[in-house]
């Protein structure tokens, strides 16, 4: 079955590097065609849209710029905001559908420690200048922890959503305690996958998931450069009805992921970026079990935000019970 996609599209995006900055603006047509295993792609001009003014993109990088501590660098922002229009043809006859999308990359180190911020959304206003300003200040602040300790951890939505769609990639749910179900979701914004299907809400976890995994979706095209790639879209991870349990009485709360991190088929490796009951901020990590991990979920909030990780996670705040965490040079 031969297919056609088009897109048309512009990206306004600011490069910043500890030792240059470039400004990009990007407007292109590109068009792909599949047919069985066979796959072209080609650049076929200039796109017939509107070109973009760039404030918003200039605003934010200089917002940012001017919020992150003194005493923290700057390792790589990049800020990009735009718009594609999608065209496919195939044996299901013509389907069209836009996009508009705004993200933030933002590397940054503060000693011996390096977070990596995304956020992002249909436009540039979903990223919240206070909310990094705020981690890249906890960074700056970040101690090491004392000693090796067991506790109870309330992770952020960021450092969930950043750890199931690791999960999910690897096809690491084995161990979901079978009151927890991992789902694809839909995500108003973004409704269809790379072939112009409406992204429908399917199991990925449980009983239902061989079935559901047969459902038309979950198929994305980050490039028209590339084929498609199976792979669910917009993943959250979910209890029953009524809530789990009342939350934890967290020891710590990790606020965001610092390198190490690794996932493997028998370990999660990750550096945490974690404040205790009193605010102050420390670096620790933890070396465990992707089955233990998902073992030792205990709760899930209730309110949920999506994260441009991927092909998109959504994350609620998760208390874990039990968690070892390490000094973070132990884990190096």
């Amino acid at each position: 079955m031969k297919t056609v996609y088009r897109k048309d599209g512009w990206t306004s995006r600011l490069e910043r590097t500890s030792r240059s900055e470039a400004w990009i603006v990007l407007s292109e047509s590109g068009i792909a065609e599949m047919d069985g295993d066979s796959f072209t792609s080609s650049c076929t001009g200039q796109a017939p849209l509107p070109r973009p003014q760039g404030s918003r993109v200039r605003f934010l990088a200089r917002r940012i710029s001017n919020d992150v501590p003194a005493d923290t660098r700057i390792s790589r922002l990049t800020i990009t905001e735009g718009r594609a229009d999608h065209q496919m043809e195939g044996i299901e006859g013509k389907k069209e559908w836009s996009e508009a999308f705004g993200r933030i990359h933002l590397a940054v180190a503060a000693g011996k420690h390096s977070v990596t911020i995304d956020r992002g959304g249909s436009s540039l206003s979903s990223v919240d200048p206070a909310e990094i300003r705020y981690l890249t200040g906890a960074l700056a602040g970040a101690g090491p922890l004392p000693a090796a300790r067991i506790c109870n951890l309330r992770l952020a939505s960021a450092v969930t959503a950043r750890i199931l769609r690791e999960l999910v990639d690897a096809h690491l749910l084995e161990g979901l305690p079978t009151r927890l179900q991992v789902i694809q979701m839909e995500h108003e914004d973004y409704p269809y996958d790379a072939l112009g299907n409406r992204i429908a809400q399917i199991a990925l976890s449980g009983e239902s998931a061989e079935t559901s995994h047969r459902v038309p979706g979950g198929l994305y095209r980050p490039t028209y450069r590339l084929p498609p790639i199976a792979i669910p879209l917009h993943i959250r991870l979910v209890g029953p009805n009524d809530p789990l349990s009342d939350p934890l009485d967290a020891d710590m709360r990790a606020i965001e992921i610092l390198q190490p991190f690794q996932v493997r088929t028998d370990s999660i490796t990750a550096g945490f970026l974690c404040l205790d009951s009193e605010n102050r901020a420390f670096s620790c990590g933890v070396s465990i079990d992707p089955r233990d991990l998902l073992a030792s979920i205990r709760s899930i909030g209730r309110e949920y935000r999506w994260f441009p990780y991927s092909a998109g996670a959504y994350g609620s705040e998760i208390d874990l019970e039990g968690v070892a965490l390490r000094p973070l040079d132990a884990l190096r």
